[in-house]
């Protein structure tokens, strides 16, 4: 399996086809109707992708990102999960703002199946390197912080190896004396 998706479309039809396809290159598929399904399935799962819609009823596809990157739900806290937005009418003001509120990608319909397979190899790829790129900085800070301990433990032998040396040349200054 090639990771998990969520594809969020109130058009029946381009929800069937986007996910046979989808399937067929080797994602897990699931699907909401509107972005109010869609937070709910968010807060339940985590998904390696999301492909919403831009207009929708309920819950637009725009307001739908918004809520998932600033708003106060559950799903809030999955930030860091690629959303391609997709649109019948698109424009360049709309892909740009959709780009400024944190999409990954923005397409329009009719939507070339390549393109979008493209767009979600892309973005999966750049979620696992940030993925790494976090686990990595936490395995870095942690091990800064062992190696920094040690080194003050060694420090602390030093200082009392250097006082207990000095001491032992005073005595013996002293004895000679």
């Amino acid at each position: 399996m090639k990771g998990s998706l969520l594809i969020v479309d109130d058009e029946p039809d381009i929800l069937l086809v986007m996910s046979a396809n989808l399937k067929k290159e080797g994602y897990e598929v699931d699907t909401a109707e509107d972005g109010v399904e869609a937070l709910k399935k968010v807060e339940a799962r985590d998904y390696d992708a999301i492909i919403v819609d831009h207009q929708m009823p309920r819950l637009t596809g725009m307001a739908f990102l918004e809520r998932l990157r600033d708003g106060d739900t559950p799903a809030a806290g999955q930030r860091d999960i690629p959303v391609i937005v997709v649109t019948a009418y698109g424009t360049i003001e709309m892909a740009v703002k959709a780009m400024k509120d944190g999409a990954y990608s923005y397409l329009t319909k009719p939507i070339d199946l390549a393109d979008l397979a493209r767009a979600i190899l892309r973005a999966i790829r750049r979620r696992d390197s940030l993925i790494e790129q976090a686990n990595l900085n936490q395995w870095l800070k942690e091990e800064v912080a062992v190696r920094t301990a040690e080194l003050r433990r060694e420090r602390a032998k030093l200082e009392r190896l250097s006082v207990a040396t000095l001491e032992a040349l005073v005595n013996a200054l002293e004895a000679k004396d």
